[in-house]
């Protein structure tokens, strides 16, 4: 694993972080959130770790699939190993991959990030009083405490986060197994703008003087093909498209027979519900795989403004035996253009469909005669 480190520069100065700085600051609401800086001497307790993915490597996500020895207060550039864009990676002490179970992966509390809590046997911060100084657990990511989601494996959980220089996100989970007690530190992978104006897949923010280890919970790969053509793009929205899905093994490239499978739309529009609601509105639609690992849907995407102000998502998971998941698109939802489809699915599956539906007018017209 190569790596490189450079001086620190403001990586930790963020929107919910006070860190002292020598230069000309913006203070707002008590809260630093601009920094000009004149000295990359900001602070001595946290390392950052930025790199990229090196998608030409197939990894065992049971394991490790990155190492990095953050040994001073200064900028780590490497790799990890695999191509898993739009996907949680964590950063841990533990040597190894913590389960994503409930009972284990926790959220945090603002005790976490104080003296006694789960902060307190890293070296950088021994015997220290962190109410005290200025780059402390507690005052660099507890102050306020600010929450949000995190996804982990199937698992989706309430996290304490911050945003790094300039504008990505890193999470902060809390894992415990009955005996130990360690922060994870969760970010989103994919192309992201970095401290330093490059572009990285993932950018970290750690103690210092310790080893870490980066960890995926992908355990297979998820192929589409949207209308027979292999793609993760809608081409229009409010169109029903045949969406076949195809679940394979990451290690061997053969198909996960009997997979659960399920397509999720959030925040989609729905004639019956127009009003969006406050949290997130969520539309499932599930299958289990054939023993060639697929699954056959019939997708209708509703994203219908621009810009996406209300956080839409659509996407595909694999919910057992194993998790992955894949982000689909919409080429063009700006606005809606009637579309006729004589035949939406495979023959086996319209011929499901049509015996359903009268299945069900038999069971009505029953209904209706007694």
């Amino acid at each position: 694993m190569r790596f490189r480190s450079e001086p620190l520069l403001l990586f930790l100065l963020v929107l919910s972080t006070i860190l002292y700085a020598i230069g000309n600051v913006t203070v707002e609401g008590g809260d630093v959130v601009k920094a000009n800086i004149s000295t990359d001497t900001f602070t001595s307790h946290w390392a950052a770790v930025v790199g990229w993915m090196n998608t030409s490597v197939t990894p065992n996500v049971s394991a490790p699939i990155g190492f990095i020895n953050a040994t001073n207060a200064t900028v780590y550039v490497t790799y990890i190993n695999g191509s898993f864009a739009n996907q949680t990676a964590i950063l841990t002490r533990l040597s190894e991959r913590p389960s994503p179970s409930p009972g284990k992966m926790l959220q945090p509390t603002r005790a976490d990030f104080d003296n006694g809590g789960m902060f307190s046997n890293f070296t950088t911060f021994n015997g220290l009083n962190f109410s005290l100084f200025y780059d402390s657990p507690l005052k660099t990511f507890c102050n306020p405490c600010v929450y949000g989601t995190c996804n982990v494996g199937n698992l989706s959980l309430r996290c304490l986060y911050i945003i790094l220089n300039p504008n990505t996100t890193l999470g902060v989970l809390k894992y415990f197994d009955g005996s130990i007690t360690e922060p994870i530190f969760v970010v989103k992978l994919g192309p992201q703008p970095g401290y330093n104006g490059s572009t990285f897949d993932f950018q970290y923010m750690v103690p210092r003087n310790e080893s870490y280890y980066f960890y995926t919970y992908t355990e297979c790969t998820i192929d589409t093909y949207i209308d027979g053509v292999n793609t993760t793009n809608f081409s229009k929205t409010g169109i029903p498209y045949e969406v076949r899905v195809v679940v394979l093994d990451p290690a061997s490239n053969t198909p996960l027979p009997n997979a659960e499978v399920r397509i999720s739309e959030n925040n989609g529009r729905n004639l019956l519900f127009p009003v969006l609601l406050s949290s997130t509105y969520i539309q499932r639609t599930y299958a289990i795989a054939d023993a060639s690992g697929q699954a056959f849907y019939a997708i209708a995407p509703t994203r219908y403004n621009i810009p996406d102000s209300y956080n839409y998502d659509i996407y595909v998971e694999v919910t057992s035996p194993v998790y992955c998941i894949k982000h689909l698109n919409i080429t063009n939802y700006g606005s809606l253009s009637p579309t006729y489809r004589t035949s939406l699915v495979n023959n086996s599956y319209a011929s499901q469909v049509k015996s359903s539906v009268q299945n069900m007018n038999s069971i009505a017209a029953q209904l209706l005669s007694g």
